[in-house]
């Protein structure tokens, strides 16, 4: 036996490919999501392709179920019409028979033929056959409206990269689907057993839970939650609270003003990472259909959050390891490397090199335990790293009790020099308030030369950034000539810099490797 089809289903399945084609058109040429091909096949967006498969099998269904209820009216009215007939037909003989016998029992059969033919031309249920009809094409066209909310959302919410910019997305967009007035999001750490507040947003900006806020999740509610992956709706909050006195959460939101709230948990691939609370300041504001549509859409939108997440850890370790390359080379070093420069090297003609040296440091190695020199190292260098800050020069490296820095690497502006000379007076001042670990005052050297140095990173492990020449040895020997609570520097210092600084001649000394050179000890600024 041949099927035959009816005619709607057709034009239903018609409708539907026609729909196909002009949302590929739609995404193509208006989203630009990719080629014709790829969106008339949906490989730029799964979600697409059963949304598509969806709205045609409907198309088609409600072409199947419009056709049988066309063919049904027509059958009635089929029917009512030759019913009328024949009772047009039985009401005129009627007619003739009344008017010749005046029979009371047959004007009752009379009266009865009229209510029965009354009943059989009466359109009533027609009408509410129709009015079915009409309220299946107001629900169809509901839901394929609510479906393309959800893929348009959920196009939109892959479009945010940090969590904030994802949930900023949700709270704008996801009335469409869900009410509310606030929402937040807490995620899990420490394997599962803390929830912490991550982000919320409320139409009133004043809440009593802060991001950062943490609860243990064993032996709570949202345990529960986790474990089956099943949404929890509360439409009134003053009655579980009543259940549930010890919630200390449910009673921050209560005092906000809550009164009903959607909990449903975030499952990315198979693995929980939180829950999303989507809250209402009227009671009895949720119900299952919220909770169904939320699901269509958890996976995707757990996977996104869990994505903007991990991005933003990422993003927190890159600034942190940044941090830590900051704490042992320049800046300009850093991009240098990052472009690929294995061993990048600077040659500069004219920097301020300072070496400082803590008077007696052996001594106290020696007779110290090694957590107190430790402490000790840490306390006077951290005080030195202060200063360099404050005074804008860069700090090379310490080697043992020696610290050094330089000025000039940036600019070789004389006023670079100035703010070494600076940096030095102010470490001796530092260092007049600090004490040796047996209580004795602290005392230092500091030798200063200026002069053209090679700077830069070599080698591959345990790489830093140091300098060469002999502008660093001058300063070195320096330091190492110099004598406890002085500033040691070379005539080309004093020369440059005696407009701004009282300088004290100490004559000629024997530098190591560099014979007799005449040398001043800084004092202080000038007043003059």
């Amino acid at each position: 036996m041949k099927i035959r089809f009816p005619s709607l289903v057709w034009i239903g399945f018609l409708l539907g490919m026609v729909y196909w084609v002009l949302e590929s058109v739609l995404h193509t040429y208006v989203l630009d999501s990719g080629s014709l091909r790829e969106t008339l096949m949906c490989e730029h967006d799964p979600n697409e392709l059963w949304m598509r498969t969806l709205v045609t099998g409907l198309l088609a269904a409600f072409g199947w179920v419009t056709e049988g209820l066309v063919r049904s009216e027509r059958r009635g009215k089929e029917r009512a019409m030759k019913l009328n007939q024949l009772f047009n037909y039985i009401h005129q003989i009627s007619r003739v028979v009344g008017s010749k016998f005046e029979n009371p029992l047959y004007q009752q059969s009379q009266t009865e033929l009229t209510r029965i033919g009354e009943t059989l031309l009466d359109e009533g249920e027609i009408g509410k056959i129709v009015q079915a009809v009409q309220g299946l094409s107001r629900y169809l066209d509901s839901r394929i409206e609510g479906l393309y909310g959800l893929l348009e959302l959920t196009h939109e919410i892959n479009k945010g990269v940090l969590v904030d910019e994802v949930m900023d997305k949700v709270y704008e967009t996801f009335r469409l689907v869900i009410p509310y007035d606030r929402i937040g999001v807490a995620l899990l750490k420490d394997d599962g057993r803390i929830l912490t507040s991550r982000w919320l947003r409320s139409d009133d900006r004043e809440t009593r839970i802060p991001e950062g806020y943490s609860a243990p999740m064993a032996g709570s509610s949202l345990q529960r939650i986790i474990e089956t992956g099943e949404p929890r709706i509360i439409n009134d909050l003053a009655v579980y609270l009543a259940e549930h006195p010890n919630s200390r959460s449910s009673r921050l939101i209560f005092e906000d003003g809550i009164r009903s709230s959607l909990t449903c948990p975030l499952i990315a691939m198979g693995k929980p990472i939180g829950v999303i609370f989507f809250s209402s300041r009227e009671p009895g504001k949720y119900e299952n259909l919220h909770s169904e549509v939320f699901k269509l859409i958890a996976g995707q939108l757990s996977v996104v959050i869990e994505k903007s997440h991990t991005y933003e850890q990422l993003i927190r370790e890159k600034e942190t390891s940044e941090s830590l390359l900051l704490n042992v080379m320049p800046a300009r070093i850093i991009a240098r490397m990052k472009t690929g420069d294995k061993n990048p090297v600077e040659e500069f003609s004219e920097v301020g090199v300072l070496f400082a040296d803590i008077v007696g440091f052996s001594e106290v190695a020696r007779s110290c335990s090694a957590e107190s020199v430790l402490h000790f190292l840490r306390d006077v260098f951290t005080q030195f790293d202060a200063l360099s800050e404050r005074y804008g020069v860069e700090k090379i490296k310490t080697i043992g009790d020696a610290y050094m820095v330089s000025t000039g690497v940036v600019s070789s502006d004389k006023h670079c020099l100035r703010g070494l000379g600076r940096f030095a007076l102010e470490m001796l001042s530092t260092a007049a308030l600090l004490r040796y670990p047996d209580g004795r005052p602290l005392k230092i050297r500091i030798g200063i030369h200026s002069g053209p140095v090679v700077a830069g990173v070599i080698g591959q492990k345990k790489f830093a950034y140091d300098m060469w020449g002999d502008t660093v040895n001058v300063a070195q020997r320096l330091e190492s000539t110099g004598l406890p609570d002085h500033i040691h520097v070379t005539e080309n210092v004093c020369l440059l810099l005696k407009e701004d600084f009282a300088f004290e001649p100490r004559g000629e000394i024997e530098l190591k490797g560099k014979g007799r050179m005449t040398t001043y000890f800084m004092k202080e600024i000038r007043t003059d």
